[in-house]
């Protein structure tokens, strides 16, 4: 079916080419279909364009080889492929750029697209699907004889299509062709997605210092085509992109749109170009090392960006190879590759044999493309099995003509790519937000009320929960599972809300699926321990301890549950006040020697009342989880801002405080409300960018599950999920995608603290070794509330922002504590920072007319000290004016950005100008871009090795949340500057790798961070430390 929206290649000419299709099929309604890159099926081609095969109705599971033939029957290239679970091969590249540029190499290759066209145009070709040694299916399609197809793609200066450019030397300028006669276009430049439909958000990627990157064309009356400069050198980050052509209308809005039936796609499921690094070292996880280890294993999602490179599958799920093209040297473009998955190998198993063993039973081929990853996208192992693996490309004989490739099946340093060596490249495991092997039964209580009393103040609370257990069949009071003697006991406390009366059932879901996996699970009712009366988190703990002792009666006495609860086993899960509430009844236990054995606390969402107190809430004992959603409106919104000094605060204070091992993961996009099924969403925000409540609470499943299971059952695999490996979330994976920022730091008695910054001294660490900072504009060690108002951890750390390539930050190791061989890792925490300080109402335009003279008033100064918190000096001076809505504000010690933003709101009375103010230097980090950079280990004996962080996990942009249109301020002052945990093995500074030295682990002298990959940044860190 033909989408309505112009996809670049999609009109065809009137085939002046021949064009037909035979079809010879020995399955029964076997069709092999040929498709561009927008996906839709094609008798005729272009020059230039890209052809994509897929095949339908074939065995499961099995392999094939597509071969494309000449007129004369010879053979031009062939492709490896295998069938899905329903006996499928998706749209898979099997001829990019017909005729154009080098792939496939030695065929029909030209410099020019008219050089393309005049040697291309007319001919046929035949592709034939084959199983071994028969022909299933084939099909001709034939090169149009004319280029009438509306073009857009990156270019030359000189209109020739470009697919890559490097990131410091290259200008992108932009071709367009057939557009129509005197069109006036926006061009708008986009990160790459893996498909376009329309309704989906355009986002347009922005300048660091020009904002988003969209030109505007005007087409002269009688012109249809255009080459113009769409972005200088060095102005955008290394990745995939796409472009977008829009007839420009009245009343756009740059900021906030949807794709249109009218625009014009450069591809719709393939990069249209790639900015590739200047230096493949610095893309390298080993600085310049020979051997190349990039992610690649990854799966198609239905919805935007409809794939995704990911390190954990679902059992029986399919697992995608997509090769990022940014990671090939030029040699490697157009040559034909093979695919291997392995199981992972250790150092030593590397060391004593290169051979590579596949595990799935087939044999997958691509030919690689420089654009897209997309279009290096291949299928390589249908109903994946559970395990830890390795994912290989093997370049083999690395033959130029793709017809004469021979795969070696071994890790050639050189040449060949793989995801995984240095860490563990996929996972496959079962589900733990599926539901367990146990049936669930049901049963309630209800016991007369009991006097709590906290800080002097009591309260009759009615004792009423439901309960979930594993039973010998589902039902309301069955009997409890005999499969196990005892079972671990898990109590769950609400928040505060007084609708609807009912709260405490909101979590029926998670007791159940709790329940099915072993669980004896309880929600307690705490309805009456109202928002508003004097103390209700310490009411909430009481509540808890006294739910607690009612288990243990019934545990004693006669009746379903008797013997049934294993007290020693205990884990507390409380959402909102409730996650307070849990601290504060482990506190309790532990203070007052109540002697419940509580193996783990869980807090959702959790405030944090005390924590601007002299003595705010600190936990020392059991294990901690904190779960927390980046859209949260409820408690991100009581907070207030700044989040790490306000009166209510939110979980990162509960986990920065803590002193036990401890985890914290925040949810991309969830709210607050939805983790209960009782409570309705905290406000009105755009369903766009909150994920499904069904998704949510399967996460809040998934998780709470897995930490149980590491903590109350022993079960350390599962530590994984709140270190390094994403939690495989229930339903088709294909929908919806999980994405977290995880924090983990191990029991504090085992690490060797290399810096943790308390003692706030900038140039000597804790072990008292001497820092030293090489070309960094800004070094700072303060509580990260100060460093980054828009921070919500309350602890001390260290700021870093860098201009140049040779910035570095190094940390020595003092004698006594340099043999690090007995440990296991070295982590920190990282995050870029954002840099929002506060709003001031410009009520009248006399603001905004004095910046824009430069010109900074007693009542702007005294709006501004009061909006931010920040002095400015009697120097203070507007040094900048910039795009006609923007001022700079220099005080001497400080530079400030002032934007002007319409405000309407009318959900919240607001209709007004705001100024958002924001420190300069946060500006560094490109919007919506990842940071990264190296950390290099140096030993006594000289050598040093450099791996590159990013690598082992990504450090985001920090997320704005967005909630209805004209809201912006209020989701500026909610979006959180937070950080995420890097753990990388030690073993990777020292095991053998091609080209990079080895560190001497006995005797590491110096840890340097050094920012050599992005050009320039701003980091906060804190907790560098050794780990077991």
């Amino acid at each position: 079916m033909r989408s309505a929206i112009m996809w670049v290649g999609l009109v065809v000419s009137a085939c002046d080419g021949v064009a037909f299709t035979e079809q010879h099929s020995e399955l029964q309604g076997t069709s092999l279909h040929l498709l561009d890159t927008a996906g839709n099926e094609r008798p005729s081609f272009e020059a230039g364009e890209s052809v994509l095969v897929s095949v339908d109705k074939l065995a499961p599971v099995h392999g094939y080889r597509a071969v494309v033939r000449d007129a004369a029957e010879a053979e031009v290239l062939s492709l490896a492929m295998v069938t899905d679970r329903e006996g499928s091969i998706a749209s898979t590249l099997l001829w990019p750029d017909l005729g154009f540029g080098s792939a496939p190499q030695g065929y029909f290759s030209n410099d020019t697209l008219a050089g393309a066209h005049a040697e291309m145009a007319g001919r046929s070709f035949t592709v034939e699907l084959w199983d071994k040694q028969t022909v299933v299916t084939k099909t001709t399609f034939a090169v149009a004889k004319s280029m009438d197809a509306t073009r857009l793609f990156a270019s030359t200066n000189e209109g020739e299509p470009q697919r890559a450019f490097r990131d410091d030397t290259d200008e992108l300028w932009v071709t367009g062709r057939n557009f129509p006669a005197g069109a006036t276009l926006d061009v708008i430049l986009v990160a790459r997605r893996y498909d376009w439909r329309v309704g989906d958000p355009v986002d347009s990627v922005e300048d660091p210092d020009t904002g988003p990157v969209v030109r505007r064309i005007q087409l002269d009356p009688k012109a249809t085509g255009f080459t113009e400069l769409l972005s200088k050198a060095a102005r955008l980050a290394v990745g995939h992109y796409q472009l977008i052509a829009r007839p420009v209308s009245e009343n756009q809005d740059l900021e906030s749109r949807s794709l249109d039936t009218a625009d014009v796609v450069s591809d719709r499921i393939v990069s249209t170009f790639t900015i590739n690094p200047s230096d493949l070292c610095v893309y390298a996880p080993i600085r310049c090392a020979i051997i190349t280890t990039t992610e690649i294993a990854g799966q198609p999602l239905i919805g935007p960006p409809y794939f995704q490179i990911q390190n954990n599958f679902r059992r029986g799920t399919d697992v995608w190879a997509a090769l990022d093209p940014a990671a090939l040297p030029p040699e490697a473009v157009g040559r034909k590759v093979r695919y291997y998955v392995i199981r992972h190998k250790t150092a030593a198993e590397w060391a004593g044999s290169l051979d590579l063993v596949d595990v799935t039973g087939n044999i997958v081929e691509a030919i690689t493309r420089a654009d897209s990853i997309g279009t290096n996208r291949t299928l390589v192992w249908p109903n994946a099995q559970p395990g830890r693996y390795d994912l290989v490309i093997d370049f083999g004989n690395n033959a130029r003509d793709p017809a004469a490739f021979i795969a070696d099946a071994r890790l050639d340093a050189a040449r060949d790519q793989i995801d995984g060596y240095l860490r563990v490249g996929f996972t496959v495991t079962d589900d733990a937000t599926a539901p367990g092997l146990f049936a669930v039964g049901r049963t309630t209580y209800s016991e007369p009320a009991v006097t709590l009393t906290s800080f002097g103040e009591t309260f009759d609370l009615p004792l009423i929960a439901n309960v979930r257990y594993p039973a010998e069949a589902p039902g309301d009071d069955v009997p409890v599972s005999a499969t196990r003697p005892r079972y671990p006991v898990v109590v769950v406390a609400h928040g505060a809300a007084r609708l609807p009366e009912n709260i405490y059932t909101g979590f029926n879901y998670l007791l159940d699926h709790l329940a099915s996996h072993g669980y004896i699970a309880v929600s307690v009712d705490c309805g009456s321990c109202r928002l508003f009366i004097g103390s209700p988190v310490p009411f909430r703990a009481r509540a808890i301890l006294a739910h607690l002792d009612v288990l243990a009666r019934r545990n004693a006495d006669p009746g379903l549950l008797h013997g049934k609860l294993d007290l020693s086993r205990i884990a507390l899960v409380g959402h909102s006040q409730g996650g307070d509430g849990v601290v504060a009844a482990e506190l309790f236990n532990q203070t007052e020697a109540l002697g419940w054995s509580i193996d783990a606390v869980i807090s959702v969402a959790p405030t944090d009342i005390t924590g601007p107190s002299p003595t705010p809430r600190t936990l020392r004992s059991s294990k901690y989880l904190v779960l927390y959603g980046s859209n949260d409106g409820d408690v991100g919104q009581l907070a207030g801002f700044p989040f790490a000094t306000g009166g209510v605060g939110t979980g990162f204070r509960h986990y920065d405080r803590a002193h036990v091992e401890k985890a914290m993961v925040l949810i991309r996009d969830a709210n607050h409300n939805a983790f209960n099924t009782t409570t309705p969403s905290e406000w009105a925000t755009h369903p766009a960018v909150v994920i499904p409540e069904t998704q949510q609470r399967a996460v809040l499943q998934g998780y709470v599950t897995a930490f149980l299971q590491w903590h109350v059952e022993g079960r350390t695999e599962q530590r994984d999920y709140f270190t390094d490996l994403p939690l495989v979330e229930a339903g088709d994976p294909r929908v919806f995608r999980l994405a977290v920022q995880r924090q983990y730091r191990a029991p504090v008695g085992g690490n060797l603290v290399i810096d943790d910054f308390e003692a706030r001294t900038p140039m000597r660490n804790s072990l008292g070794g001497d820092v030293a900072t090489a070309d960094v504009n800004d070094h700072r060690v303060d509580a990260l509330g100060a460093l980054d108002r828009s921070s919500p951890h309350q602890t001390t750390g260290a700021r870093l922002r860098w201009t140049a390539s040779s910035a570095s930050y190094r940390t020595a190791i003092p004698g006594a504590f340099q043999d690090l061989s007995a440990f296991g890792s070295l982590s920190f925490r990282v995050g870029q920072t954002y840099g929002f300080m506060g709003t001031v109402f410009d009520t009248a335009p006399s603001f905004s007319v004095e910046l824009d003279r430069r010109e900074l008033s007693s009542e702007l100064r005294t709006r501004f000290i009061a909006a931010t918190g920040q002095t400015l000096t009697d120097s203070a001076r507007v040094v900048v004016v910039a795009l006609g809505s923007r001022w700079r504000i220099d005080d001497g010690e400080n530079q400030f950005d002032l934007d002007r933003t319409h405000m309407l709101a009318p959900r919240y009375g607001f209709d007004t100008f705001l100024l958002e103010v924001r420190r300069a230097g946060a500006g560094l980090n490109q919007v919506g871009a990842s940071q990264d950079f190296v950390i290099r280990l140096t030993s006594a004996d000289g050598r040093s090795r450099a791996i590159r962080a990013g690598y082992f996990a990504t450090i985001p942009y920090p997320q704005r949340p967005v909630s209805e249109p004209g809201a912006a301020p209020l989701d500026e002052m909610r979006t959180l500057a937070a950080m995420q945990t890097i753990q990388i093995p030690l073993a990777s500074w020292e095991v053998a790798y091609p080209g990079a030295e080895t560190v001497d682990l006995r005797s590491v002298t110096e840890i340097s961070f050094e920012f050599s990959v992005r050009p320039r940044g701003e980091l906060v860190f804190d907790d560098l430390e050794i780990t077991p």
